[in-house]
């Protein structure tokens, strides 16, 4: 190869490496555009902008923000069991923050989305009651733990007036 060649080459090089070190958002800009798509109903494209926020900036004190608005995103987009999981995540991860608690609620809503007529498989209707449980037993104080005894009494009727196929 000839000196001209590898001096492309080198260019090109460079060029491409300072487009890739371009595309990372700061902190504040990756956030503050996951908060505009949010706010604008662009909900696929703010858990895309939340979670590069999360990942980028993990030590970043609007994380657990960001978590929450994810696991929403996908609740907004009706993608019940990864919004079931990101909900189950947060709890796990911030089990004293004050949205903790609605955060199993949520989970369990979002597994109750997924609940089929009692004579079908009743997986998540398990895994809702679970999650009504564990709000109840984990937090019996919160706001959300009458409704989830509601919720899951509710549950438990409907599969017991017809067991069907539990599993």
């Amino acid at each position: 190869m000839n000196r001209a060649a590898i001096g492309l080459l080198l260019a090109w090089a460079v060029a491409c490496a300072s487009t890739e070190e371009s595309s990372v958002l700061q902190s504040d800009d990756q956030y503050t555009r996951a908060e505009e798509a949010f706010a604008q109903g662009d909900f696929r494209q703010a858990i895309s902008d939340f979670q590069t926020f999360s990942f980028n900036y993990p030590q970043d004190p609007r994380v657990s923000e960001a978590r929450w608005k994810t696991a929403q995103g996908y609740y907004e987009v009706e993608d019940w069991a990864t919004a079931a999981q990101e909900y189950l995540n947060f709890q796990q991860d911030y089990p004293l923050d004050e949205r903790a608690p609605e955060a199993l609620f949520q989970a369990g809503r979002a597994y109750q989305e997924m609940s089929l007529r009692p004579e079908l498989d009743q997986r998540e209707t398990e895994r809702a009651v679970n999650a009504y449980d564990r709000v109840i037993v984990e937090y019996p104080r919160s706001e959300f733990a009458e409704e989830a005894g509601t919720r899951k009494g509710q549950l438990r009727a409907q599969t017991e007036q017809n067991p069907g196929r539990r599993h």
